[in-house]
């Protein structure tokens, strides 16, 4: 999406905090994209979703991967360029 970031994210190890994982995913964000948007800013905060089941997560995935089509930036069949699934885990 050009405004906003969808990402699930699943810890493996316990005493790993989410907000440690997600500062350290948007500093390196931030490095990369500075170089050519020398203005780049995150939005304070964000917004994180416990999910409990093997079904809500594969509803979350469906949302995430569909979002660039109910924003209409590719028609239903297209694939947005800049999403996708990194690594599947079982």
């Amino acid at each position: 999406m050009p405004d906003h970031v969808h990402a699930i994210i699943r810890l493996q190890k316990s005493g790993i905090h989410l907000s440690k994982v997600v500062g350290t995913l948007r500093a390196s964000i931030t490095l990369r994209l500075r170089q050519s948007m020398k203005n780049f800013a995150w939005q304070r905060g964000y917004h994180e979703q416990i999910i409990n089941s093997k079904r809500e997560c594969l509803a979350s995935v469906d949302y995430v991967l569909a979002n660039p089509a109910r924003a209409g930036l590719v028609s239903p069949d297209q694939q947005y360029p800049y999403s996708g699934i990194v690594d599947r885990w079982r």
